[in-house]
C-alpha cells in the first residue's frame, strides 16, 4: 500500500510535468558539463554535451525482436479499458548507466510506437523522465523527500498500471515493479516480465 501511494505521487507528477516543464541545468564538476535536473523530455536532452554518447547507444542497441513482439502484444491486447502502463524514469546524465540505458529504453519505446503501432488507437503506455544530480535529487519535492521509496540508484524505471475514471483522473494505481540501475536480463526482457503481471 505504501509503495502504491508512492507510485500514485509519481504518476500525479508525471501528468502535470510530462509536456509542460523544462529542467533546470546544473553544472557537474566531475563531468565538466551541465546536466538536466527535474522533469524533461528526450528532445531537451539533445542540447546536452552528453547526448552524442547517448545517441551512439541508441543506434547500437540490438533489440530482441521476439521480446518486443511479446511486449507489444500485451500492451495492445491485455491492458484493461481506460488503463495504461506508466513508466517513470529517474536518471542522471552524469551517470554511465543512465547514459546507456536511457537510450536503450528510448529505442524500445520508439519501436513500440513506430513498428508495432502501440498507442495508435488509444494510450497503452507512456513514460516521463526526471533528471537528477549526484545526490539523486530531482528538485521535485514529492520525489526527493518521499519517506516510502527514496531513489538510491539511477537509472530507476518505476512501472505501474494506471486506471482512469470517467473524467480521466487517476482512479487506481497498481505498482508492477522497478528496474534499478542495470537490468537482470535485458531492458526489454525485464520490462516484459514486469508487465506480464497484468495478464
Amino acid at each position: 500500500m505504501k509503495r502504491a501511494s508512492f507510485i500514485f505521487i509519481i504518476i500525479f507528477i508525471s501528468a502535470n510535468y510530462i509536456s509542460s516543464q523544462t529542467p533546470k541545468w546544473v553544472f557537474d564538476e566531475e563531468k565538466n558539463y551541465e546536466v538536466p535536473k527535474g522533469s524533461c523530455e528526450w528532445e531537451t536532452l539533445k542540447t546536452g554535451d552528453f547526448f552524442a554518447e547517448m545517441q551512439d547507444f541508441y543506434q547500437q542497441y540490438p533489440l530482441q525482436d521476439t521480446v518486443m513482439e511479446e511486449i507489444a502484444e500485451i500492451l495492445k491486447t491485455s491492458i484493461p479499458e481506460k488503463s495504461y502502463i506508466s513508466i517513470s524514469i529517474v536518471f542522471g546524465a552524469w551517470c554511465g548507466d543512465s547514459r546507456e540505458y536511457l537510450p536503450y529504453f528510448k529505442k524500445i519505446s520508439d519501436t513500440l510506437v513506430e513498428k508495432y503501432k502501440v498507442n495508435q488507437e488509444s494510450t497503452k503506455y507512456q513514460y516521463v523522465l526526471f533528471g537528477c544530480d549526484r545526490e539523486k535529487k530531482t528538485g521535485i519535492e514529492t520525489i526527493d523527500h518521499n519517506p516510502v521509496n527514496e531513489i538510491a540508484f539511477v537509472p530507476t524505471f518505476i512501472i505501474s498500471l494506471i486506471t482512469l475514471s470517467n473524467d480521466l483522473t487517476v482512479e487506481k494505481s497498481i505498482y508492477l515493479g522497478n528496474i534499478v540501475e542495470t537490468p537482470e536480463a535485458s531492458l526489454e526482457k525485464d520490462l516484459l516480465n514486469i508487465i506480464k503481471k497484468v495478464k
